[in-house]
């Protein structure tokens, strides 16, 4: 994952995520689920630092579905975070900030464990100070409240756009906002802990 991390602090995606596959493709080779998990977020994350939503929001997915296969709910919240950028670039803000809701009390609960990095609590608060500029401040604060509330069954489901509660939310077609990803966004970067 360091050859990844290190194309990616360059800014050399390509080259990042050609290292990031080929550490997936190990990780699943040796049955590393965790890892699996890690290196998928970190797909995500330089897909979106790419602009590319739709594999963004793919990668993203794919490692929350596998954090929640692992019964980690608490590792997940970088991966939470990332899928809250993806909503904001593509104006879904209701949706990303109950993303950050979610990932909120999930830091909370890890931070204690020392399982998080500086980049991670980095990540959430440019996350929701950005959401949080594009939203009345009311609507923000009710919907990263329902994000905090929401049960591990109906989170993952909300966040995968399943239905959930009676109710369906799908991810909207792709539709990028003038929002681009911050700059500096490549110390959002997952490790293994």
């Amino acid at each position: 994952m360091t050859l990844g991390h290190l194309s990616c602090a360059d800014g050399n995606y390509d080259q990042a995520a050609a290292y990031y596959q080929q550490t997936l493709a190990n990780s699943r080779d040796f049955g590393a689920v965790k890892d699996v998990a890690i290196v998928l977020y970190n797909l995500g994350h330089t897909a979106y630092l790419r602009g590319d939503t739709d594999q963004a929001r793919a990668f993203f997915m794919e490692s929350l579905t596998t954090w929640a296969e692992l019964g980690n709910t608490h590792e997940r919240a970088p991966t939470l975070v990332g899928l809250a950028g993806v909503a904001a670039t593509m104006n879904d803000l209701t949706r990303a900030a109950r993303l950050l809701g979610a990932a909120a009390e999930g830091m909370r609960a890890t931070a204690s464990a020392g399982l998080l990095k500086p980049y991670h609590h980095a990540a959430h608060e440019s996350t929701t100070n950005l959401v949080r500029s594009r939203m009345d401040e009311r609507e923000f604060e009710a919907a990263v409240e329902n994000g905090r509330t929401l049960s591990d069954e109906s989170l993952l489901a909300f966040a995968l756009g399943r239905e959930f509660g009676g109710a369906r939310e799908p991810w909207p077609t792709s539709r990028p906002s003038a929002v681009q990803p911050p700059n500096g966004a490549t110390g959002y970067l997952q490790t293994r802990s």
